[in-house]
């Protein structure tokens, strides 16, 4: 399996720039992620997200930023074959994971992975900005999940990075 880095426009930086970051905002993003409806409309949206602030008690600024991303990540053509894969029981959400490398027990949650025709995508979704070193450990950590899967299922995965 490989992971792929998806390069981000200027635009798309400066917006990121301005919008929360930090442990909270990546936990109500993931927990908003792992909770929605792959079908949800903009009310749904807007509840979910709405219960996970409460939570993770999150300012406004998080709340309406997180609508926003979980609104774009479910709009992704991604998605759309996730949606399919559900449809057929092959959709799999914040799923623990183990495998051992090495004599090493280790183990994770895969946000996402879905079966298709060609085998499995796992993909990892991350909101804070990676670069250099941390992206290389971001890539490692989601081939891992692809590799796990593909171990367990006798399917070849591919890992992929969604930066949302």
């Amino acid at each position: 399996s490989r992971a792929i880095r998806r390069r981000r426009t200027r635009s798309r930086d400066r917006r990121r720039a301005k919008r929360p970051r930090g442990p909270r905002f990546g936990t109500l993003v993931h927990a908003s992620l792992a909770a929605v409806p792959l079908d949800a409309d903009a009310t749904t949206i807007d509840r979910i997200v709405v219960v996970q602030a409460r939570i993770v008690a999150a300012p406004p600024e998080e709340v309406i930023a997180a609508r926003q991303l979980v609104g774009a990540v479910l709009s992704h053509d991604l998605l759309t074959e996730a949606r399919r894969a559900a449809e057929r029981g092959a959709l799999f959400r914040e799923t623990p994971m183990t495998i051992v490398r090495n004599g090493q027990v280790l183990e994770g949650n895969v946000d996402l992975a879905f079966e298709t025709q060609d085998g499995f995508t796992v993909i990892d979704f991350k909101t804070d900005r990676a670069e250099g070193e941390l992206l290389d450990a971001y890539a490692r950590q989601v081939q891992l999940y692809a590799e796990a899967i593909g171990q367990a299922t006798g399917r070849p995965a591919r890992a992929l990075l969604m930066s949302v």
